[in-house]
Formats: C-alpha cells, structure tokens, sequence
C-alpha cells in the first residue's frame, strides 16, 4: 500500500519517536510510506522533502505549534491545512495513497485528511493522542460553551466521524471516546497504544555518564523527562524536591523543554537544590544514555484533568528497565497498567505526603527497585512494541486476501 503519515510530532536530525519506528515497521512489511510533517518557523529551515531511513519525508514550513503561547499557535494552526495541502500539491501529486493515518493534536488537519480521504478513496486511521478541547478546559485555559470551545469540538466530532478507524491510547482513551460522543460506531474505536522499538540493553557505563552531568555516583536517580508543561502539574514536584532536600541519597535530574521550563529555572536559581538538576533538551541518544544510568522514571499528570493522558514518556522508562513513580489524576489508566505489570509505584497528583513516601520506599529497597526494572522491560516487550501497533492496525486496513510481507 501506499500510505501517507501526517503529524506534526515528526523529528529533525535522524531522531526517534513512537511516530518513526511505527512507520518503520510499515515500511519493514514492504509498504511505500511517505511522511507529511512540519518545520516550525523558529527551525529556520525551509520546506523540503528528503529521503530518510527509506522513507519519503516532506517537511513544510509553518507558523510555530508547540511550547509557544496560545495566541501563536492559534494563529498558526489556521494556516495549517493550506500549507500542508500546497506542499502536498508540489511534491506528492503524482501519489495516490491507499491508506491516510494521522496523529493528534492538533484536530484541526480534519478538513483536510477528508478531502484526501475522497480524492484518494482511502481509508483514515486516527491516531488519538490527546482530547481537545476538554484537555484546556480541565486546565482552565478554555471556557467550555465559548466561541473557540464549539469551534474546537465541533472539529473534534468531524475527525471522528470522518475516520474509519480511530486508535486511542488505552481503554480509558476508548471508554472516554464513546462515552461523551454519543452515536459514533463503537466498532471502529480501539486501543492503538504508544509503542516503540526495544532498544538492545548495552551496559550503561553508568559512572562515566554521571560523571559527564555532575551526578552524584551514589545516589538514587529520578529521572522527568520531556515535556516541561502545564499539564504535568510541575509545581507539585518542586514541592516534593523541597520536602526531599534533607533525605540523603535521593536526587532529581529534570531534562526536557516546554512552556513551564523558565517556571522550573526560577525555582531552581530560588530554591538552589542540592538534591536536584534541571537541564534543557538534550539529543535523543544523549537522553538515552542518560535514562539508563537513572533508577527511578517519573510521571505527572495534573490532578485536574478528566481526561486519560497516557504519556508516552513511559516508554523511555521501560525501555532502559527502570521502575516508574506516578503521580497522576483519577482520569487516567496509566496507574493500572504500572501496578498491575509490577514495574513502579503510583500516587495521586497533589498527595505531596504519598509521593514523598514512595520515593523513600523506592530509594531504601534496591532489590524492589531491581525487580520492578526488570518488570519494565518485560510490559515494552509484551504489550507496547511498534510491532504490536503495526499489527493492530494492519489488520483493520489490509486488503482483502493480502498478508503481511514479514
């Protein structure tokens, strides 16, 4: 088949992410994939299509969409769909595509996945990330009822009319889908979740990489990384390292970019941790290393949402086989899943006492810590590979009589 990818989460410089390695299995079964991604203005860069990793990437130049204020990226969503349909008319025109899978956010490429869903006779599969606009709503960023809230749901109700196949993240996603929209076919919503491909475990060489970054060699690591925004409720973990700054051997290591970053640099140059570190974005292959020489992956999701998150930075986690500590809201499945493989601890958002007390448990057992790491890796291996996604979705949207080429 020839299947067109849209999102604007596709990355520069020959990184990874949930979007690359599940378009790298469609391309490993011997389809022909070709990627509508963006470039965001502060990149500097063009538009342009290149050839990666086997793959047909069209990067087209836009406003900026994420870690920016509301206002630019409202504004440069309006402009979206008409930049991504150009680029598509200069560079893929002579391309009919058999399949069109897109993630979000943003909701607002709906217009446009149907026009290319009609002009092509294709079939859409949606890859639901996150829930607009309930999502700012929960936040207290949006009015629910207002002008931009109706514009907002109204494009959310077309998206999911218009896919034939809408793949959420985990039941809660699907539970919550069905559950406030009443009247759409049940049958073509299911759980797609976020997966990866497992990386080959390396030794660490874990004192050399903490040498590198200023760590102490002896300390329990706990590692938040990615996203640095309002929907990690982040003020709730400069309480926990506050509450934390006398207990010896726990240390904080924040790595990641976002909105709230300069909220975290005040309190760091405020607060002056010695139990803590804040860094901005590093490479992925930095990251990486850096994962595996931690003990403890964190989670937060503000206690305010209604809506089940399921972020993908758990699958960092996982994949370097390290325990994980959450502390999230009611809405979310997240928790259960963690629990329930035996791989970290989980608390409510907003319970600085239990969170406090978790990393206590999980910095004084390090036999516990071990089992649990070991229990990571072995929920990526069984429930959240981007083989495990291929299939799931390959078996909605394959042509009749087809197999797969692997």
């Amino acid at each position: 088949m020839n299947i067109l990818f849209a999102t604007i989460a596709w990355p520069e410089n020959g990184e990874r992410n949930i979007y690359t390695d599940l378009m790298d299995e469609f391309a490993a079964a011997k389809h022909h994939v070709f990627i509508l991604g963006v470039r965001e203005r502060r990149c500097g860069k063009p538009t342009e299509c290149l050839q990666e990793n086997g793959l047909q990437v069209l990067r087209v130049r836009c406003g900026n969409l994420q870690k920016t204020s509301i206002l630019e990226k409202g504004a440069s969503l309006l402009r979206l769909n008409t930049q991504l349909r150009m680029a598509l008319a200069q560079y893929f025109t002579a391309i009919r595509f058999d399949l069109i899978i897109y993630s979000t956010p943003p909701v607002t490429l709906s217009p446009l996945m149907k026009k290319l869903k009609t002009r092509h006779q294709a079939k859409i599969y949606l890859l639901l990330k996150d829930l607009w606009p309930q999502g700012p709503v929960d936040l207290g960023a949006l009015r629910k009822g207002g002008l931009v809230w109706r514009y907002f749901r109204r494009q959310e109700k077309i998206m999911f009319q218009d896919a034939d196949f809408i793949g959420c993240m985990s039941p809660a996603g699907v539970r919550y889908v069905l559950a406030h929209n009443p009247g759409l076919d049940a049958a073509k919503v299911e759980v797609c979740p976020n997966a990866i491909r497992p990386s080959v475990l390396q030794p660490s060489g874990r004192n050399r990489i903490r040498e590198k970054y200023g760590i102490p060699l002896d300390a329990v690591v706990f590692l938040f990384g990615g996203n640095l925004g309002k929907p990690q409720g982040l003020s709730f973990l400069i309480g926990a390292i506050e509450a934390l700054g006398q207990h010896p051997g726990v240390y904080f290591l924040i790595i990641g970019a976002g909105t709230h970053f300069p909220l975290l640099q005040d309190a760091f140059e405020r607060l002056k941790p010695a139990n803590a570190a804040l860094y901005s974005r590093l490479p992925k292959q930095d990251y990486d290393l850096l994962a595996g020489a931690c003990d403890v992956g964190l989670i937060l999701l503000d206690k305010r949402y209604t809506i089940p998150h399921f972020p993908s930075r758990l699958l960092s986690y996982l994949d370097v086989g390290i325990p994980v500590l959450l502390a999230v809201n009611r809405a979310t499945d997240i928790g259960d899943v963690v629990e329930r493989a035996g791989c970290g601890c989980v608390v409510e958002h907003g319970d600085l006492q239990g969170f406090v007390s978790a990393v206590r448990y999980l910095a004084e057992n390090t036999g516990q810590r071990q089992e649990m790491g070991w229990a990571a890796r072995k929920l990526l291996e069984d429930q959240y590979t981007a083989r495990l996604a291929y299939d799931t979705i390959n078996r909605r949207v394959a042509p009749p009589g087809s197999h797969d080429s692997n």
